[in-house]
């Protein structure tokens, strides 16, 4: 996996476009969620992109990546901005509840060891803190649309997304590492398709 994203981010330059129709959206709720004055990580954060934004609006973000290559870059273009590179599927160098919100943009579709990655954002969020999350969305009518007209793209054996994920499937993964979702919207790309969720979970307990 890490090799993967290491080749992804060889060229910054023509990796992670933010120029997707949705990331307006994703942004402005994630934005309004966050608010300002919060210890933040940024699991996933490739260039640094949205981890400056954030730091932007007055709070305190540290981006993690598993890509040295994707660090490397994110120094480079905000050198005052604490990067650590990191894998999502490994202990994170950070004391227990030290953050009070943990965001995964575009990241767990990614997971393969998804158990120990919420075991770990359990650990370093403090009690009632916030995980948030965008995820593609798969419901029954984008289900349908790509059983019919897209299949074979979708679920390319090469594809880097490996799961997929409904609101009902997230709230049950979540549910098992101590999270309650507190809001799951659809963001829509071409109606009545919703392209992804953008996710509030809260946490609720602490978790072994």
């Amino acid at each position: 996996m890490k090799k993967y994203y290491e080749r992804y981010w060889e060229k910054p330059d023509k990796a992670a476009p933010v120029t997707d129709v949705t990331t307006p959206k994703r942004l402005k709720l994630l934005f309004e969620t966050i608010g300002e004055g919060k210890k933040v990580l940024d699991v996933g954060c490739g260039n640094g992109y949205i981890t400056k934004k954030m730091v932007d609006q007055g709070n305190e973000v540290i981006g993690m990546d598993i890509s040295a290559n994707a660090i490397k870059e994110a120094r480079r273009i905000n050198p005052d901005i604490k990067f650590i590179c990191c894998s999502a599927e490994q202990r994170y160098p950070f004391k227990n509840e030290k953050f009070d919100i943990v965001f995964a943009g575009e990241v767990i579709e990614h997971i393969y060891d998804t158990s120990f990655m919420f075991s770990e954002i359990n650990r370093v969020l403090k009690n009632k803190g916030l995980l948030i999350l965008t995820v593609p969305y798969h419901g029954i009518l984008k289900n349908l649309y790509i059983a019919l007209l897209n299949f074979e793209n979708h679920y390319d054996p090469e594809g880097a997304h490996i799961r997929f994920y409904t609101v009902k499937s997230l709230k049950k993964t979540l549910s098992k590492y101590g999270f309650c979702i507190v809001t799951a919207k659809g963001i829509l790309r071409v109606y009545p398709l919703y392209a992804n969720m953008f996710v509030v979970a809260k946490k609720r307990r602490n978790v072994k």
